[in-house]
């Protein structure tokens, strides 16, 4: 993401956009601030401050890219983002060509004005809605492979938390423990692992 990091570095306007369902919403993290798009924004906050950081929160619960992609021009366009950060877990069901589809629909449409963009891979969930023996697994979910393989060939950045998530077994933490519900909301430090893929983007 060359351009904003020039952006930051130079300081002025900046908008950061997050779209995406109910975890980019902030569930369940225990505060606002602990949820990964907030977080993320006053670190940024703080490592850059020339520039005047705007956030907005697009995303919606239990929504995917389907149902939010109708909502894109009031959603998204019209806060002309420098920066965008997709993360839909809500996503994982889909087909590669509906990946794609949608995928190349939100990032050639901000590609209009200049916006770069980042794609979160999500968290794990629950272990009966992941591939068997989940809980000491690499990521085999198969929509996770579409969205690396679609950043590869659109040159668009993938933060990869999944990969994160999956290395918990070895170091001896149940992935389990990181969901507040135990079903599909990472707690805090399911968050801050989100942000810390991030920050590999700015340096």
């Amino acid at each position: 993401i060359p351009e904003t990091l020039r952006k930051l570095n130079a300081g002025g306007d900046f908008t950061i956009l997050f779209w995406g369902d109910s975890v980019t919403c902030g569930g369940t993290a225990s505060s606002q601030a602990k949820a990964f798009p907030q977080s993320l924004t006053a670190w940024l906050r703080n490592k850059y401050p020339q520039a005047n950081i705007k956030y907005v929160n697009a995303g919606t619960g239990g929504w995917n890219s389907n149902s939010k992609l109708p909502l894109f021009e009031e959603e998204v366009a019209v806060h002309k983002p420098d920066l965008m950060v997709i993360e839909f877990v809500n996503d994982m069901g889909m087909d590669r060509d509906t990946v794609f589809a949608n995928y190349t629909k939100a990032i050639s449409r901000v590609r209009e004005w200049g916006c770069e963009t980042i794609i979160l891979t999500p968290h794990f969930m629950r272990p009966d809605w992941m591939p068997a023996d989940s809980m000491r697994t690499q990521e085999v979910r198969a929509a996770v492979g579409y969205l690396k393989e679609f950043a590869a060939e659109n040159n668009v950045g993938l933060a990869d938390a999944s990969r994160r998530w999956a290395h918990l077994w070895i170091e001896g933490i149940p992935y389990i423990t990181y969901l507040f519900n135990t079903i599909n909301h990472p707690e805090d430090r399911g968050h801050q692992l989100f942000v810390e893929e991030l920050q590999k983007f700015l340096p």
